[in-house]
């Protein structure tokens, strides 16, 4: 895979799951774990109970207006932009204005559990905010081990839509 086409996938991944405006804060610190749905596979999930674990997916991948700003520098100063001054015009209003939409559709058939989701999730979120004009190419291309049984698992829910308008259940 050329260095264009990783550096490309991770700006499209990571921009997808920006939701500017947030404080930066994950809840319960990040932590996962004592949900009642934590046992559950996505796909025995009820409709209601879908749309509660996206809405848990959403805050938890949602980044601050400086990390997403950050997270977009990162990507371009690998194919050689001032990360620094593509930040800073980010952060003047010129940044990233995407948000996160969890597609329920993708739980289908997904074995995965709420708690494997949610520490990928965390792991994830937790990377992209880890992200800085120092990172490198394997840094924005590296894949948390949390999530490699939502890969083994469900390898669509990590999938990106190429389509950027509906999507969301």
């Amino acid at each position: 895979m050329t260095r264009m086409m990783i550096v490309s996938g991770f700006l499209m991944a990571g921009l997808a799951l920006v939701a500017c405006g947030d404080d930066g804060n994950e809840p319960n610190g990040g932590e996962t774990g004592g949900g009642e749905l934590d046992g559950k596979q996505l796909q025995e999930l009820t409709a209601s109970e879908a749309q509660s674990v996206c809405a848990d997916v959403d805050t938890t991948l949602a980044l601050s207006d400086e990390d997403s700003c950050e997270v977009l520098a990162a990507g371009l100063a690998i194919l050689g932009g001032d990360c620094e001054a593509t930040k800073q015009m980010c952060l003047s209003g010129e940044g990233p204005t995407s948000s996160s939409e969890c597609d329920t559709s993708k739980f289908a058939g997904c074995s995965v559990t709420v708690a494997e989701l949610n520490r990928c999730t965390s792991a994830s979120a937790a990377q992209l905010r880890s992200l800085t004009c120092a990172s490198t190419l394997e840094d924005l291309a590296a894949e948390p081990e949390e999530c490699q049984v939502v890969k083994d698992k469900c390898p669509e829910l990590l999938e990106v839509d190429d389509e950027t308008e509906g999507g969301g259940a």
